[in-house]
């Protein structure tokens, strides 16, 4: 499939950093080449919550969490994201709730809750991510599914990424690999790129309809050992994180745990399935 190409930008990644350098590359008139050894959005940039606060910054992040979602939001109108949308946050404690619920979200009916933030949003990130490489397409990009093995180098320049075996020449690359940068030690023995890896599940729900009314919740750490975050979809899929129980991996045990390996944690799946119960009846008897 690389025999013969060539390029002048090779990314390497195809998550949401990957795909995004992607678009907004052919929006500057260039026609990348993208390198994605499993799949679009298959690693984090597919299984991540997508919530989105614009006013969680502080000092010199602050502006950063602007941009970041007003930029959200203007990818979601440009590029046809429908999972996109604003929604309210409720906070929600441990104390079970006594009385009724609240009046705007009865769904949230076992644990006191209080209004956290309006200005909040969330995306499917799988979504935005896959968007954002069929629009990178369309504009001129191109995409390969096959492992990045190396580089070439010319003096103190990189020329071209070896890609199961073959080169493919280029002018620039840009590695957009999440966690699996570490993998660019090896490929440029002077670079150095500091990583620990937090590997985390999470659940989702296909529910038969979408719930309504929409907000997302955030839970206090519980008896449980998680705090979960509670995002129901668009899509009619409840999706839940915060199970506890991460582990935290090392340089080595990254570059050494390909993304078609990562599974999620059958305990901390049972444990967090039990927790949910403990803060909302809204996914019922519906199985994660």
């Amino acid at each position: 499939v690389t025999e013969g190409l060539s390029a002048d930008v090779v990314v390497v990644g195809g998550g949401i950093v990957g795909c995004a350098s992607a678009y907004f590359l052919t929006l500057c008139g260039y026609k990348p080449l993208v390198v994605e050894r499993c799949g679009v959005a298959c690693a984090a940039s597919g299984r991540a919550g997508g919530f989105l606060a614009r006013e969680w910054g502080s000092g010199a992040t602050q502006e950063l969490h602007h941009q970041g979602f007003d930029l959200h939001e203007k990818l979601a109108s440009d590029l046809g994201v429908e999972s996109f949308r604003r929604l309210p946050t409720l906070s929600v404690g441990d104390r079970p709730l006594r009385g009724a619920p609240p009046r705007e979200f009865p769904w949230v009916d076992k644990a006191v809750s209080q209004p956290m933030d309006d200005c909040t949003a969330q995306v499917n990130p799988k979504e935005i991510t896959a968007r954002m490489m069929d629009a990178a397409i369309a504009n001129g990009a191109s995409l390969v599914v096959g492992t990045v093995e190396g580089v070439k180098r010319d003096r103190n320049r990189v020329s071209a990424v070896v890609v199961d075996g073959k080169q493919v020449d280029c002018g620039t690359v840009v590695f957009a690999l999440g966690p699996w940068s570490v993998l660019v030690e090896k490929w440029l023995p002077e670079v150095r790129v500091p990583m620990q890896g937090v590997l985390s599940s999470s659940l989702l729900f296909r529910m038969p309809t979408a719930v309504e009314p929409p907000c997302a919740l955030f839970c206090g750490e519980d008896d449980f050992g998680c705090h979960l975050e509670v995002n129901p979809r668009k899509d009619s899929t409840v999706y839940v994180c915060g199970l506890g129980g991460s582990r935290y991996l090392d340089e080595g045990q990254i570059a050494a745990l390909p993304p078609s390996e990562v599974k999620p944690n059958p305990e901390r799946v049972k444990v967090a399935w039990q927790a949910l119960r403990t803060k909302t009846t809204v996914t019922g008897d519906v199985e994660p």
